[in-house]
């Protein structure tokens, strides 16, 4: 829109720059409404920028408490083994309460 209305103003300015529709319609309040327009777009633009940072900060982070549960749970398991209740308290599965998956046949190939 804001490149819209910048074109509309030059339009508008080859026309007559005093040009006057009445109040609150003309050049200058048009420019006006672009150049304000154009600051809003700056500061989002900037605040994205900003919250891509923050995004970045928060999936590095993820990343690292993931690592950390991940180790700690294998720790568990290795101190406990895996079908101990700690093990369950840490937030694994027992072997013993896995369920073994079933083997899908192979689909009869098509002639």
């Amino acid at each position: 829109m804001l490149t819209k209305a910048e074109n509309r103003a030059i339009g508008l300015e080859e026309i007559d720059p005093p040009l006057n529709f009445g109040p609150n319609n003309n050049l200058a309040t048009l420019k006006t409404s672009i150049s304000k327009t154009k600051k809003l777009l700056e500061s989002y633009n900037m605040k994205l920028s900003e919250l891509d940072v923050v995004q970045n900060d928060l999936a590095a982070s993820e990343a690292e408490l993931r690592n950390l549960c991940s180790t700690l749970l294998s720790a568990a398991g290795a101190v406990y083994g895996k079908d101990s209740n700690e093990y369950e308290l840490a937030g694994g599965t027992r072997t013993s309460e896995r369920k073994s998956s079933a083997r899908k046949p192979k689909p009869a190939p098509s002639v």
